[in-house]
């Protein structure tokens, strides 16, 4: 006979991190379906009002899954701009993630008790990136990315800068492809590659 478990959780919790210092608080909403043979199973996690008395995370939803010999784990009904994704293909032996946002405003998801002015300069920052990797975990094989641009306020960079990037590599060399920065007060360009075996580096900055 199949059996699952079903389960919900709620509750508001403290923990200190003794090495960090730190005490961290917050909700947590925990809820999900085990399976007698864990396949389709899943759980959701929701965190909110994270807090460690002056720094606070305002709210991140996750989805767990595992199907046929794959764990994943995701972001899941935000309103913030913010995508976040990691698995692991046991049979390959294989993990890769994803990171994306959108038009994302730090200030949206973090906010600071103590550092409000601080906190005020960044509130016009955008972020705009999308980054990937994977490993092979066998092998050691690695392949990663990331393109994005930061629209950096004037209240951070006098006048503002836009900053534009792409990055690829595996495990021998990691490229840089286009790095740029456009103002009013800076103009620069970067194309560079690194060997890591010989640290040979080679490319262009003007």
């Amino acid at each position: 006979r199949n059996k699952n478990l079903t389960f919900q959780i709620n509750c508001r919790g403290r923990a200190n991190l003794i090495d960090l210092n730190e005490n961290l608080s917050g909700n947590l909403n925990l809820s999900g379906t085990i399976q007698n043979e864990l396949d389709n199973s899943q759980v959701s996690l929701r965190l909110s009002n994270l807090t460690d008395g002056n720094y606070s995370l305002t709210q991140l939803n996750l989805l767990g899954t595992y199907r046929n010999g794959v764990f994943d784990v995701r972001t899941i009904q935000s309103v913030i701009p913010l995508f976040i994704s990691a698995e692991y293909d046991m049979e390959h032996n294989r993990i890769q993630a994803q990171l994306k946002t959108e038009e994302l405003h730090p200030t949206t998801i973090l906010s600071s008790s103590k550092d409000k002015k601080a906190f005020a300069r960044l509130k016009e920052l955008v972020a705009h990136t999308d980054t990937s990797f994977s490993c092979d975990l066998s092998t050691k094989e690695l392949d990663y990315s990331s393109t994005g641009r930061f629209d950096i306020p004037n209240e951070l960079f006098k006048g503002g800068v836009v900053l534009n990037y792409k990055v690829a590599g595996d495990e021998n060399a990691v490229s840089v492809s286009r790095f740029s920065a456009k103002g009013a007060n800076c103009s620069a360009d970067v194309n560079l590659e690194l060997v890591f075996k010989t640290l040979q580096l080679s490319g262009l900055a003007e």
